[in-house]
């Protein structure tokens, strides 16, 4: 008896069942890539919810990530009602919440006795809470007059 590609019974039926088996294997492939790339469309629309436009049409970005590092960022520190808040000097539309600790503690003490604004260094950990972030700041100084003045110059 002749099998579909001419040869043998036993022969075609292996083939068959090779031929059914690689589809099968190539479409469990598709639904797994498609599977994927829902789940990134997802994490794409959560960042993209956390951008908003600027006055020029640019994408900006209203948050930044829990866990992110701050290093050594210039800013300022503000009372904001019952909180304080520090806002950025490079990204005026960025500011976080700073959580209370013994840093925070000692940066109220400085801004209690002086009500002139200030230049800080700030490090700290971002944290996000119900769509807001928040500074856990674990190193905050002063920059004196002079420093500022060293940061704006261009390098050589």
């Amino acid at each position: 008896m002749q099998g579909l590609y001419g040869g043998n019974s036993m022969v075609a039926r292996i083939r068959g069942t090779l031929t059914r088996r690689i589809v099968v294997i190539l479409v469990a492939g598709f639904v797994g890539l498609c599977a994927m790339r829902g789940e990134t469309v997802e994490n794409d629309r959560s960042s993209q919810q956390s951008q908003t436009n600027d006055s020029s049409g640019n994408k900006t970005s209203r948050r930044v990530r829990e866990g992110a590092l701050l290093e050594g960022q210039l800013g300022e520190f503000r009372e904001a009602g019952e909180r304080i808040r520090f806002y950025l000097q490079d990204d005026k539309t960025k500011s976080f919440v700073a959580l209370e600790n013994l840093a925070l503690d000692r940066i109220s003490r400085v801004l209690d006795e002086n009500a002139t604004p200030r230049t800080w260094s700030v490090t700290g950990v971002v944290t996000e809470f119900r769509s807001g972030n928040f500074l856990f700041v674990t190193k905050a100084t002063v920059k004196s007059r002079e420093d500022r003045g060293a940061n704006t110059k261009p390098r050589n």
